[in-house]
Parts: C-alpha cells; sequence; structure tokens
C-alpha cells in the first residue's frame, strides 16, 4: 500500500511529539492541547478510560462522527481506512454506516505501529 504524503507528515509530527514528550511532558501536554484547539486532535493521544477496554464496550457499533467527536479521530479517516479495506464497514438497524469501536482502535494503532488494545 502507498502511503500518501500526509500519512508521512503526520507520522513525523508524531515522532517530533514524542521525542518532546520525553524530554518535556509538561511543555508537550501545552502543544497537545493547542493542537486540539486549533482542530489538529489527531496529534493529541486520546486516554482511554478503563471502561474502554469492556468487550461490550470495543463491539459498539458508532458512526464516523461519533467517532471523531468522542475519540478525536477524524471521521474521514475513518472513512478512508474502511475505503482502502483497513476497516469493516458495518450497516447499523437504520441502515446507516457504523464500525465496531474495537476496530478502529486496532486499525489505529497499526497505523501508528502500536500494540493493538484488544
Amino acid at each position: 500500500m502507498t502511503r500518501s504524503s500526509l500519512e508521512w507528515a503526520r507520522d513525523i509530527a508524531r515522532a517530533y511529539r514524542d521525542a518532546l514528550n520525553d524530554v518535556d511532558p509538561k511543555r508537550c501536554a501545552e502543544l497537545d492541547t493547542k493542537a486540539v484547539e486549533l482542530g489538529q486532535g489527531w496529534m493529541a493521544p486520546t486516554a482511554l478510560p478503563d471502561w474502554a477496554s469492556d468487550p461490550a464496550v470495543l463491539d459498539a457499533e458508532l458512526s464516523a462522527v461519533d467517532i471523531e467527536h468522542y475519540w478525536r479521530i477524524p471521521a474521514s479517516t475513518v472513512r478512508t481506512w474502511a475505503q482502502r479495506g483497513l476497516l469493516e464497514k458495518r450497516c447499523a438497524p437504520d441502515g446507516s454506516v457504523v464500525y465496531r469501536f474495537g476496530d478502529v482502535l486496532d486499525c489505529q494503532a497499526r497505523r501508528h505501529g502500536k500494540a493493538a488494545g484488544n
């Protein structure tokens, strides 16, 4: 699979962020907050609450918009992952497209080179 320039740029930005976090976590947290304020929440990690590892939560089916709202993973990113076959689209009873929350987390972890959460 060919990666886009944007994906490479985001990986480089994350590497710089992680390096800053290693030497100055407080300053990194300030910049994470600023990134979120500027609409770039993808940059700041989203800590999952303990309840998020509950199998019932991981099996929850959410729209791309809900995923963006709660977890700061852009809806367009979720849809792109599905288009590329990295994430399964599901059909909700009302006919709308939804995604299994655990699958989204796994996909994000794979894209960021981290171990999957479930």
